[in-house]
């Protein structure tokens, strides 16, 4: 039995993370979802928006009003606006500022491997023309998580039963 034998799954900005985190513990498997695996998927908007400084002066309040995120995210249900409208209402500022900054300076230029990635064909936030996943949910968006749940846990299941 080994006791440091441990599994990631990361979902959006968290399946950078779980990336990161895989560079440098080598986890059993790591899951990303909704995501990017590699710093050369993001989109080449997010790169830009990165290199002239943009993240660093977007109002966090416009963010948190939420009309942006709905429509950055794909909502189109009222559960999902709501989930979306939540998030903003609870967002802390600080660590929604750090985490912008953190995706547009992620230097990981290559796939790890081992890595599983799930997308969905309707992800607005990171378009699937950029990604390049094992799982593509179709009419899946960013937060496929939510409404695409039985297809995500199918997935899950298969994947977490190989070893």
């Amino acid at each position: 039995r080994n006791d440091d034998a441990f599994i990631l799954i990361g979902l959006s900005f968290g399946g950078m993370l779980a990336c990161e985190i895989a560079r440098l513990r080598r986890p059993m498997k790591t899951i990303s979802i909704s995501s990017i695996a590699a710093s050369n998927e993001l989109p080449w908007y997010f790169k830009r928006a990165g290199s002239i400084g943009l993240h660093k002066t977007v109002p966090i309040n416009l963010l948190k009003a939420g009309t942006i995120l709905k429509n950055l995210m794909g909502t189109t249900s009222r559960e999902d606006k709501a989930i979306i409208m939540n998030y903003a209402k609870l967002a802390d500022p600080n660590l929604v500022r750090w985490s912008l900054h953190a995706m547009v300076s992620w230097h990981q230029p290559e796939r790890l491997p081992g890595i599983v990635h799930l997308h969905g064909s309707n992800d607005r936030t990171l378009p699937l023309k950029y990604t390049h996943p094992d799982y593509v949910i179709k009419n899946g968006g960013h937060l496929m998580v939510f409404n695409k749940a039985d297809e995500v846990n199918k997935i899950l299941t298969e994947v977490l039963s190989v070893n």
